[in-house]
């Protein structure tokens, strides 16, 4: 899914952000409410993998 803000002042932004989180939050919540903890974990690893990947390839440019 692909956000664009349009923010007009810093307490919108922070509102934009913290709705973002918390969806965020319930949708990784129902992914990992039938998982083990070992299967978790896994995920969660994976996932920061992912986003350091990005991260290096955003900031390369």
């Amino acid at each position: 899914m692909k956000t664009i803000l349009m923010v007009h002042n810093k307490e919108e932004l922070r509102k934009k952000v913290e709705e973002t989180r918390w969806k965020e939050m319930v949708r990784d919540a129902i992914l990992l409410r039938e998982k083990s903890p070992q299967e978790t974990l896994k995920m969660m690893f994976e996932l920061c993998e992912f986003t350091q990947k990005v991260r290096r390839a955003f900031w390369r440019k």
